[in-house]
């Protein structure tokens, strides 16, 4: 209903949910498209065993409360952050962010930044649980990474895991912090 011919979900982490399968999905809006798709996939082999599509039916029916819950989350995370970048509610601890961060991505963000209302028709359900900042600096950056606790250092959307990427440590053309 918005216009895509085709769209592929990682069905590993959202749709999994439980770091136990490894599996996509591709969804096409033609049935010419759909008939070459399964006549492929019927000579070539490739679909999913029995235990995963086992574990897949499971995790699907717990999604809409665990993408709500990462969705809530990653959207109080960024409007934190962002307060306390705007000096809301300035305390020792508040300065303490305000004086490394420089600056926040999630999809309300935008949404406050530049009028992004497309944004809410593209989005009806929350916005999602992947949540993006820039630090002032490279090591400023590495400082933060390696002070985390709860948040693995992984480049991945494949687990249950909370993960933080250094995206500059693995593509030198990205902002360093």
């Amino acid at each position: 209903s918005l216009g895509a011919d085709m769209v592929m979900h990682s069905a590993t982490k959202y749709l999994g949910g439980h770091s136990d399968m490894l599996m996509g999905a591709l969804i096409v809006s033609s049935r010419i498209a759909q008939s070459k798709l399964i006549e492929e996939r019927t000579s070539l082999g490739s679909t999913p065993g029995s235990l995963e599509t086992w574990l897949l039916l499971r995790s699907l029916r717990t999604l809409k409360l665990r993408v709500q819950a990462q969705s809530e989350t990653a959207e109080y995370l960024a409007s934190s952050l962002v307060s306390i970048k705007c000096g809301v509610g300035r305390n020792q601890d508040t300065k303490a962010i305000e004086s490394v961060l420089e600056r926040v991505f999630h999809p309300t963000v935008q949404l406050k930044d530049n009028g992004a209302h497309w944004i809410k028709d593209q989005m009806k359900g929350g916005y999602g649980g992947i949540l993006s900042i820039q630090l002032k600096s490279r090591e400023i950056a590495e400082k933060f990474i390696s002070e985390l606790r709860y948040w693995k250092h992984a480049t991945s959307l494949g687990g249950v895991e909370s993960l933080v990427d250094h995206r500059y440590k693995w593509d030198q053309s990205e902002n360093p912090g």
